[in-house]
């Protein structure tokens, strides 16, 4: 029975997160992506209640097996340097994407932007507004220019493992795929923002996807709007 699993899923994955947050110098990054999977496929086991008080059904139907479950928490590609990904989009890896020249280009693509990101913010930006020379203004504006940048570098490199690995894609009405509808980060919504909204959304979409169906809307229920 899918119910009576999905108690012990969230036990578990709520057991390590006080481990993180106890510890949070013992576990790396990759630690905190795999708690949020299983809290996510604890979520998707439940049905949900829509704003119109309809009944909706779970989005996994069944349990995975044990093999499925181990591959969705400790998969290289969106374990190492994430992002998070549900468990459906974990399963289009496991049914044999079929690549295509298409595939191949955005994956140069995210490479070709990880690479930039990483240049920019070893090489460029920390030189660019130096004291004495400029005033600390432009100074805190040349470190913080090279935080946002390492940040673009990593999140580029989790989008490109991602890609790399068949995962991500966008099925067509035409039976085609796309594969320019993933991103982890935003930049130009990051460096030009209409309001810090689109910051806050921009900096990391799949955790911003998370906590808002993962925490933000489940708790909605109990503990009101906020």
């Amino acid at each position: 029975n899918t119910h009576t699993h999905t108690p012990h899923i969230h036990t578990h994955a709520c057991t390590h997160a006080n481990c993180i947050l106890k510890h949070p110098d013992l576990f790396p990054g990759s630690f905190l992506v795999m708690v949020m999977k299983m809290v996510s496929l604890g979520f998707d086991l439940e049905s949900t209640r829509g704003r119109d008080g309809t009944q909706r059904p779970p989005a996994i139907p069944s349990l995975p097996g044990f093999i499925d479950y181990a591959s969705y928490c400790v998969f290289p590609s969106t374990t190492v340097f994430g992002p998070f990904v549900t468990y459906p989009e974990h399963r289009k890896f496991l049914n044999a994407t079929p690549l295509s020249r298409w595939w191949l280009l955005h994956v140069a693509k995210g490479w070709m932007a990880c690479v930039t990101c990483l240049g920019i913010s070893v090489c460029v930006a920390p030189f660019l507004f130096k004291e004495p020379d400029w005033n600390k203004w432009m100074a805190a504006y040349s470190s913080a220019a090279s935080f946002r940048y390492s940040h673009y570098f990593v999140s580029f490199l989790s989008e490109c493992s991602t890609l790399a690995a068949g995962i991500g894609y966008l099925p067509l009405p035409d039976g085609s795929l796309s594969w320019s509808s993933f991103h982890v980060v935003r930049p130009l919504a990051i460096e030009l923002p209409r309001s810090l909204g689109m910051v806050v959304t921009n900096w990391n979409l799949p955790m911003h996807l998370f906590l808002k169906n993962y925490v933000f809307k489940p708790s909605r229920g109990p503990l009101g709007r906020f």
